[in-house]
């Protein structure tokens, strides 16, 4: 009851008054759990309402599974949950075309943030996790390379000041 956990708290109380029908306690927190777990139901449906409209389906459909343990059985709470898995199942499929569009275009940096965002509304997405590694291994080598020819770089310029330095072109060679 104080953690807010209705559900739990009405069951409890429910249970001792089936052993003591007359516990006056047990019978005020019973009305108390049910009026503020519909109270706290109703505040968390229409947040979870505003942030399905808003488009953020993982956090709405979380505050809907919330209203669904105090309120078990609400067919509107469950056909809500079901159009927000549905929606982020959506999103994802549309967020995992846009990184296969990224990692056919070589776009790897792009193609890796969005697998991982795929990941972060549906997991398991086994076909996202497989390109996420591919765009994560071609990103490392793009780096060694641009690292090899900066070496490269480094040592033409260092191999050029000594030889301007052995020429004695002292003023180009620290140029």
């Amino acid at each position: 009851y104080n953690e807010q956990k209705f559900a739990e708290a009405i069951d409890s109380f429910d249970q001792v008054l089936r052993y003591n029908p007359a516990h006056r306690e047990a019978k005020e927190r019973l009305e108390n759990a049910r009026k503020f777990g519909k109270d706290l139901a109703g505040q968390w449906f229409k947040e979870a309402i505003d942030l399905q409209g808003k488009g953020e389906y993982r956090k709405a459909l979380i505050m809907f599974q919330s209203v669904l343990k105090a309120q078990p059985g609400n067919v509107e709470v469950q056909s809500r949950i079901s159009k927000c898995k549905n929606s982020i199942k959506d999103k994802a499929r549309e967020m995992y075309k846009k990184g296969i569009a990224a990692f056919n275009g070589s776009k790897y940096r792009e193609a890796s943030k969005l697998m991982k965002d795929v990941l972060e509304l549906q997991k398991p997405y086994e076909e996202a996790e497989s390109y996420l590694r591919r765009a994560k291994a071609e990103v490392a080598k793009m780096n060694s390379v641009k690292r090899e020819e900066s070496m490269a770089k480094v040592r033409d310029l260092l191999n050029e000041g000594i030889q301007l330095y052995r020429n004695e072109k002292l003023i180009e060679a620290i140029a």
